[in-house]
């Protein structure tokens, strides 16, 4: 399994890759992060996020989080009424189980 496979993009060419602001490709584990979304989300039903737009909210900070976004992604929890202490331990969830 290619490092691509790994993190749910298959068959793109060099060019398609997903880059940073300054066009360097993404490196898993050092600007990008694998994670376990559904952990992420259950993670949150635990502590009582359980409506369908919190669980969203915590879907779409995740998603950016996984794509090297992380400042956004917390900007994004936060904004989607997930307090601070819950969103760490929603993102703790995820890294552990990815």
């Amino acid at each position: 399994m290619t490092a691509d496979e790994d993190y749910g993009v298959v068959h793109m060419t060099p060019a398609s890759r997903p880059r940073t602001c300054d066009g360097l490709p993404l490196t898993p584990g050092c600007n990008s992060d694998k994670l376990d979304v559904q952990a992420g989300i259950d993670m949150a039903a635990r502590l009582k996020y359980t409506t369908w737009q919190h669980q969203m909210v915590v879907e779409y900070a995740l998603m950016r989080h996984r794509r090297g976004e992380e400042q956004g992604a917390q900007d994004s929890a936060l904004a989607g009424d997930i307090d601070l202490t819950s969103w760490y331990a929603i993102l703790a969830a995820a890294r552990a189980a990815g």
